[in-house]
């Protein structure tokens, strides 16, 4: 028997390695190209969503900008709706704005609004002092509609039914 083993020097490097000159193709899979598809569809979808998150926010960041103007109380009060009168009127206020005269009036008419409801809320629930500390109010505000004060009839037409 021979002891004769060969024995392997894993430090040697073959001088030049066997495919050098061919690039290997990448196989492509009907699972890698899918993956691909899918990465790139919620990579664009994240974006729409980022970029509307952003519009959403900056929207709501500006909300206290809004101010109703005279053009919004006006078509409040034509159109009969007394409601957003109301609404425009109260979110219109604020210390450090100058009205004018139209809006003034416009703003006692949402008041007035404002004290039918509650008249007739009290009235009700049966409260007569406070529907007549109400009625009290609703008959101080027709003198500062100025123009609008036919607004009072018909506020009252739609509340009270009358």
């Amino acid at each position: 028997m021979s002891d004769k083993r060969e024995v392997m020097n894993y430090r040697r490097v073959p001088a030049r390695p066997y495919n050098m000159g061919k690039v290997p193709k990448k196989k492509r899979s009907v699972g890698g190209i899918l993956f691909g598809v899918a990465a790139a569809v919620l990579s664009v979808t994240f974006l729409i969503m980022l970029f509307s998150g952003i519009g959403i926010l900056r929207e709501s960041s500006t909300w206290y900008d809004y101010h109703a103007d005279e053009e919004d109380l006006i078509r409040d009060y034509t159109y009969g709706n007394y409601a957003k009168l109301f609404e425009d009127a109260y979110s219109d206020a604020g210390a450090d704005r100058e009205y004018t005269e139209t809006e003034l009036a416009l703003h006692a008419a949402a008041e007035y609004y404002e004290a039918a409801t509650m008249a007739r809320a009290f009235e009700a629930a049966g409260d007569q002092a406070h529907a007549a500390a109400c009625r009290q109010r609703m008959a101080e505000l027709p003198g500062k509609m100025g123009e609008f004060a036919d607004c009072a009839e018909k506020i009252d037409e739609v509340v009270f039914g009358e």
